[in-house]
C-alpha cells in the first residue's frame, strides 16, 4: 500500500513493497517489516477486510479489502481533520485502489501481497455533477520504469497494466465501485465512520 498521496513519482525505483496479513494473530505486517495491531478480519469467498488504527501524521485509521478478483486493494482512509484542513483531496477522497496481487496461504489464515506500483484513487464529485466520482490514475511511470530495470517480469507487468485498464474501464462504465463490483458478486462493507476512534498522530 502506498501513501495516499498524488505528488509524481521521483526517484530510483524499488522492488515490490509486500504486506502480510495474519487472521489469527490479529497482526498486519506492513511494507516498512512494522507489525501492526488489527482490530479486525472479516475473511469472506471473495476476499479479506481489514480494519486497524495508523499512526500516520495524515490519517489514523485504515479499512482495506484484499480482493481475489479482481486483484485490487481497496482502501479507505481516515485523515486526520489536519490534513482535510490543509489538503483540499483528502476531504473528498474515497477510495484508493493499489493494483496488487493478493494470495491467501493454502494452509493457514494468513494473506500477502504484492503491490505493483500502479494506483487509482477515487474523489467525491458535489451533488450537481453528473458521475459519482472523479478518477485519477497514479504511478504507470513506476511501474514501466520497474519492469526496464528488472524488478518485475514482462508477464507481472502485463498483469498489472490488465488490471489496471479493467478497473479504469470497470468505474468508467458503471459509475461507481459497488455497482462496478457488483458483476464480480462482490458487496463490500465499511465501518461507520463514527464508529472509529482515530489512533493519535505520533
Amino acid at each position: 500500500m502506498q501513501s495516499p498521496t498524488t505528488q509524481p513519482h521521483h526517484g530510483a525505483i524499488h522492488a515490490p513493497k509486500h504486506e502480510t496479513f495474519d487472521i489469527e494473530s490479529k497482526t498486519n505486517i506492513d511494507p516498512k517489516g512494522f507489525t501492526r495491531t488489527v482490530d479486525t478480519y472479516v475473511e469472506t469467498s471473495f476476499g479479506l477486510y481489514m480494519g486497524r488504527g495508523a499512526d500516520h501524521p495524515r490519517f489514523g485509521y485504515i479499512e482495506a479489502w484484499l480482493l481475489r478478483e479482481p486483484d485490487i486493494r481497496i482502501t479507505k482512509f481516515h485523515f486526520r481533520s489536519e490534513t482535510k484542513a490543509s489538503e483540499a483531496l483528502t476531504d473528498r477522497q474515497e477510495f484508493y485502489i493499489d493494483i496488487a496481487h493478493n494470495m491467501r496461504d493454502s494452509e493457514r489464515p494468513i494473506w500477502t501481497t504484492t503491490d505493483y506500483y500502479a494506483d487509482i484513487v477515487l474523489y467525491r464529485n458535489d451533488s450537481a455533477a453528473h458521475d459519482r466520482y472523479s478518477m485519477e490514475v497514479l504511478d504507470l511511470d513506476e511501474l514501466e520504469d520497474a519492469y526496464t530495470q528488472g524488478f518485475i517480469t514482462a508477464a507481472e507487468l502485463a498483469h498489472a497494466l490488465s488490471v489496471t485498464a479493467t478497473v479504469v474501464d470497470g468505474l468508467t462504465t458503471y459509475g461507481d465501485i459497488d455497482s462496478w463490483l457488483e458483476q464480480f458478486n462482490i458487496a463490500l462493507t465499511w465501518k461507520n465512520a463514527d464508529d472509529i476512534s482515530l489512533t493519535p498522530a505520533p
